[in-house]
């Protein structure tokens, strides 16, 4: 359920933010995305891990979770910052650009995190 309105949250977010431009405008608009994405891919990676037996029985113990969790988000952030540089958003030879994937790539991972310490809660 937290997956879904976070997902319904991002793409409100995201649609404000490409019509009205709030992305090249607002420093830190780009923060939340990656934050909330985060979030998503946290519940929604360890939810898809959590159907194979064998990385459900390593998930029950804290640091499986949480191993398991920066894997997913590792994973698909370095994906997505991939996706970026392909299509032209992003250019690593320029200093802003590098610092502004580094920055990308840790709130991905403080949203996954705080997703998987939620998950971690509520499993007690």
């Amino acid at each position: 359920m937290y997956a879904f309105i976070c997902l319904v949250v991002l793409f409100v977010w995201n649609h404000i933010g490409v019509e009205r431009d709030l992305y090249y405008y607002i420093s830190w608009y780009d923060i939340v995305s990656h934050f909330l994405g985060g979030v998503i891919v946290g519940f929604g990676g360890l939810w898809f891990l959590s159907l194979f037996p064998s990385t459900r029985a390593y998930m029950q113990k804290p640091t499986g979770l949480f191993l398991s969790a920066l894997g997913c988000i590792l994973f698909v952030g370095i994906i997505w910052e991939i996706f970026e540089v392909y299509i032209g958003v992003v250019d690593l030879m320029h200093k802003a650009d590098a610092i502004d994937t580094l920055y990308d790539m840790v709130f991905d991972t403080a949203g996954t995190m705080l997703a998987t310490a939620i998950i971690y809660i509520q499993k007690k």
